[in-house]
């Protein structure tokens, strides 16, 4: 359809998907070590103002993905 939601799709910790609306990404981090639940679980961290969402992507992947959909960080 050419149309290119305003949403990025990640994938959770737990293996399920999470929609992220790029415009609210405020920052993306690697996770700390309290942060990481098992071997490449945990491979970012997606910052929306208060939450901090924990994501199976690498980083430069969480960050080529949500900048393709309007985040800028």
């Amino acid at each position: 359809m050419g149309i290119n939601p305003p949403l990025a799709k990640l994938t959770r910790p737990n293996a399920t998907p999470v929609w992220i609306k790029g415009s609210v990404v405020s920052a993306i981090r690697a996770p700390l070590p309290t942060e990481r639940q098992g071997p490449g679980m945990v491979n970012a961290v997606v910052i929306l103002g208060d939450l901090h969402q924990a994501v199976n992507e690498d980083l430069a992947t969480a960050e080529r993905v949500l900048d393709a959909h309007g985040a800028y960080v």
